[in-house]
């Protein structure tokens, strides 16, 4: 998996820790009700265990994405003004030049 990939999950995960922390303090303080699920209430436990682990599938792909090493390019292009037409590069006087292959 790329870094870029990593950090974004990483983000996502942690916004999935955050909800559901937030979500069982509020159920716990009774501003909502215990949600009910597939015929269960789900308590307050059950919320703070979703909160840990996705904190810990957050810290493990932010680690992941933070700390490894970009890849290096392939190759560096380098690319010249061209005329549009002939695909030649242009010089400084607007006349196309020859172009060593």
């Amino acid at each position: 998996m790329k870094r870029e990939v990593s950090k974004f999950f990483s983000g996502a995960f942690a916004a999935l820790a955050y909800v559901h922390a937030a979500y069982a303090v509020a159920t716990d303080r009774g501003i909502i009700n215990e949600p009910v699920f597939l015929g269960r209430r789900w308590g307050v436990g059950y919320m703070w265990t979703e909160a840990a682990v996705y904190s810990a599938v957050s810290l493990a792909l932010g680690y992941l994405g933070w700390i490894s090493k970009p890849q290096e390019q392939l190759e560096k292009s380098t690319t010249y003004p061209t005329d549009g037409q002939s695909k030649q590069p242009v010089g400084a006087d607007g006349q196309p030049q020859p172009v060593s292959r």
